[in-house]
C-alpha cells in the first residue's frame, strides 16, 4: 500500500500543500479590512459590520486591554456566548500578545473556578447574566480586571460598550511570533479533568487556512452561520476564522434553535454551516423545515462527535444539502480530516486535509493492516505545543512529532478514515471488544429513535456489559424487546445492549457531544 492512499482522490482545485505566513491570528483580519474594507465581517440581530468597522473595533479594544495592565503572555478568559463582544475581545488580546481562554458558557462556578485558577487569568470578559457566577467564586481567582457585557453598569467592573466607546487611542506594536501561544483552549472534560491545550498563533493561522482553501472558500463571498459556540475549537476555526480568512460574512446566532438557524440561513443566503449531530438532529425533526429556503448552502459541515450514517442520509434527502463529515479534536486545533465536497462516505470522516498525515498504529506504534483497527495518529502544522504546565502528559500525547488522539480509529484502501471509538470508551464483553459508535449506528437506523448513546456497565457474568440510553422522537413508542429484536438482526450478540434506558434527552456538552462520563457516574 503507497503511505498516502488518499491522494489519488485528492479533491480538484485543492493544493496537496501550502505556504503559511508568520503572522499573529489577528492579522487575518487585518488582511481582508485592508483588501475588502467594505465588505461586512459580521451580522448580529441585523446589524451588519465592514471589515475596516471590525478593524477599528479590535484596536479600540486592544488599547482597552493595553490601559487596563494586560500584557504579553497574560491569560485573558472569554466567558461569552457568540457576540460582536467576543470576536473583538478575542482579536484584541492576540493584538498585545496575549493568551485567551475561551470558557463554555454552560459552565458554572465549579468550572469556571478551575479555569481560572488553573490558567491564572487576571482579567475575564463576562456577559452580564453569567457576571454573578464569577462574583461568587471572585475571591478564590487571580482576578484583577471584570469587563461586563451589558446595557447597566456593575459596580466594580468595566463596561464594555462604554469602553468601546470611549477609547481612541492606537493600541501598542508588540513583537507578536508565529510559535507564540494565541489560545489557552481547555478539552471538553468529557472523559475527566479538563487540560489546557497550548495552541500557537501557527496552529490556529494554519488550520484556518488549511479549512477555507480545502473548502474552496472564494475571497468576499463565504457566508458563514456561527451558532456552534465560539468558545468551542470547532466554532472557533471553522465559522469564525477560516470565514475570516476568507474575508467572508460571518452570522453570529448566541443559541441554537432550529428556526432562528433556518430564518437566518434563508434570509441571509448563507453558503455554509458548520454544526454537530445533535443540531442536524433537531433541523431534520423541526415541522416547519420544509418551508424554508436553503438553497443558498454550498455544503454542511458535521463535526465534534460522530455522525451517524442513517441521519447523514436522511437529512440530505429531506434538504438536498449535502452534508459531510469531519473530525478533529482541541489539540490539533482543530481540524485534521474531512471530506472532499464532492466525494463523501457515509461513516467515515474523509482523508487527511492539506499538510496533515494520518496514520493506525498498534501499541508499539507500527502500521496496521488496511481495514483494520488501532489508534489514530496525527501530525503537521496544526498539531499543539503541549499541555499547560503538564509535561509529562504533553510527552506522552506528542511522541516523535505525532499527536496520539486516543482514538481508535480504521483506514480503507482508499484512504478514508473512520472513527469506532475511543480507547478509553471501549467495553470489553467477556473478552469481546465492543465500541460504543458500531451499537449506535444501529440503533439510529431505528425509525423511532432519535438520539441514542451506549456505554459500558459491570456486569458480574461479562465483566462488562453494554447499556443503551435512547431518546424516541416525538410521538413514538416501542418497547425494550422491539429494540433488542432489531438490534440482534444487525450486529453481534455480543455487542446487542441487554439494558436499555428510554430518556427525554442525553446529557450534553456545550457543543452538543454525548457526556458519557455524567452517564458512567450515574452507575457508579
Amino acid at each position: 500500500m503507497p503511505t498516502k492512499p488518499w491522494i489519488a482522490y485528492w479533491p480538484t482545485n485543492v493544493p496537496l500543500t501550502l505556504e503559511y505566513p508568520k503572522i499573529p491570528l489577528y492579522q487575518l483580519v487585518k488582511d481582508a479590512a485592508e483588501a475588502f474594507p467594505n465588505n461586512t465581517a459580521y451580522i448580529f440581530q441585523d446589524e451588519s459590520i465592514s471589515y475596516d468597522q471590525f478593524y477599528t473595533q479590535i484596536k479600540k479594544f486592544a488599547t482597552v486591554f493595553h490601559t487596563l495592565g494586560v500584557k504579553y503572555a497574560d491569560r485573558v478568559a472569554l466567558y461569552l456566548p457568540n457576540l460582536p463582544a467576543y470576536l473583538i475581545s478575542f482579536f484584541a488580546v492576540n493584538m498585545i500578545g496575549a493568551i485567551a481562554i475561551p470558557c463554555n458558557v454552560a459552565y458554572r462556578e465549579k468550572e469556571i473556578k478551575f479555569l481560572l485558577k488553573d490558567s491564572e487569568a487576571e482579567t475575564i470578559v463576562v456577559l452580564d447574566g453569567l457576571y454573578p457566577i464569577v462574583k461568587n467564586i471572585l475571591e478564590e481567582t487571580s482576578l484583577k480586571n471584570i469587563v461586563v457585557i451589558g446595557k447597566e453598569p456593575v459596580p466594580n467592573t468595566f463596561n464594555f460598550y462604554e469602553l468601546l466607546a470611549t477609547t481612541q487611542e492606537e493600541p501598542p506594536k508588540v513583537d507578536i511570533k508565529a510559535e507564540d501561544i494565541a489560545v489557552l483552549a481547555y478539552t471538553g472534560g468529557t472523559t475527566g479533568i479538563p487540560k489546557g491545550v497550548l495552541l500557537t498563533n501557527l496552529n490556529l493561522v494554519s488550520n484556518a487556512l488549511v479549512t477555507a482553501k480545502w473548502f474552496n472558500f472564494e475571497e468576499g463571498k463565504v457566508r458563514t452561520i456561527a451558532v456552534l459556540p465560539l468558545t468551542h475549537i470547532f466554532g472557533f476555526t471553522v465559522a469564525m476564522t477560516a470565514s475570516l480568512s476568507s474575508a467572508g460574512t460571518i452570522v453570529l446566532i448566541p443559541k441554537f434553535h432550529p428556526r432562528q438557524v433556518l430564518e437566518a440561513i434563508s434570509n441571509y443566503k448563507l453558503t455554509f454551516m458548520p454544526g454537530v449531530p445533535t443540531m442536524y438532529i433537531a433541523l431534520l425533526n423541526y415541522p416547519e423545515l420544509e418551508k424554508y429556503d436553503l438553497s443558498s448552502v454550498r455544503f454542511m459541515l458535521s463535526g465534534g462527535a460522530p455522525l451517524p450514517v442513517q441521519l447523514m442520509k436522511e437529512f440530505s434527502e429531506k434538504t438536498g444539502c449535502n452534508l459531510l463529515e469531519g473530525y478533529g479534536l482541541t489539540e490539533a486545533a482543530p481540524v485534521t480530516h474531512t471530506s472532499p465536497v464532492a466525494r463523501k462516505k457515509g461513516g467515515l470522516i474523509g482523508i487527511p486535509v492539506i499538510d496533515c498525515f494520518a496514520r493506525i498504529a498498534d501499541e508499539n506504534g507500527n502500521d496496521v493492516p488496511v481495514g483494520e483497527r488501532g489508534e489514530l495518529l496525527v501530525s503537521g502544522p496544526m498539531v499543539m505545543k503541549g499541555y499547560w504546565k503538564k509535561p509529562e502528559e504533553t510527552k506522552n500525547a506528542i511522541v516523535n512529532g505525532e499527536l496520539h488522539t486516543g482514538d481508535i480509529a480504521t483506514m480503507d484502501k482508499e484512504g478514508y478514515f473512520a472513527i469506532v471509538g475511543r480507547k478509553k470508551d471501549m467495553i470489553n464483553v467477556a473478552g469481546y471488544k465492543v465500541y460504543p459508535r458500531d451499537v449506535e449506528e444501529v440503533l439510529y437506523e431505528h425509525p423511532k429513535v432519535k438520539s441514542a448513546a451506549v456505554i459500558g456497565v459491570p456486569d458480574e457474568y461479562r465483566g462488562e456489559t453494554v447499556k443503551a440510553y435512547i431518546v424516541l422522537k416525538e410521538g413514538q413508542s416501542t418497547t425494550d424487546n422491539e429494540i433488542v429484536i432489531f438490534c440482534k438482526e444487525r450486529i453481534a450478540y455480543f455487542k446487542v445492549p441487554k439494558i436499555i434506558e428510554f430518556r427525554d434527552n442525553l446529557p450534553m456538552t456545550g457543543v452538543g457531544k454525548v457526556l458519557r462520563r455524567a452517564l458512567w457516574e450515574e452507575i457508579k
